[in-house]
């Protein structure tokens, strides 16, 4: 059976929370942050294949969490936003 997309919500929150182990965490990267030009020391946490937590991520590690050493590279986030519009006449 397919989850909803309400489902699919609630799970991300949780994950978000730290309530859901992380299937990947990335350490030790320095990490661009393209929306305010910063680079800076920042660990990174998915979920799925989403971004669940940046920075201390050391809670968001399970048993089964996969472990990426970024040591000596620069991870970059960014971000799609796309904004319905409305057309006026």
């Amino acid at each position: 059976m397919e989850r909803t997309n309400k489902e699919a919500l609630k799970e991300m929150i949780r994950a978000g929370r730290g309530l859901l182990p992380a299937h990947k965490v990335i350490k030790g990267g320095q990490l661009v942050n393209v929306m305010s030009s910063e680079i800076y020391p920042a660990d990174v946490a998915v979920y799925n294949d989403m971004i669940a937590a940046v920075g201390d991520v050391e809670d968001y590690i399970g048993p089964d969490t996969e472990i990426i050493d970024a040591t000596g590279y620069y991870p970059v986030s960014y971000t799609h936003l796309t904004l319905p519009t409305k057309r006026i006449v």
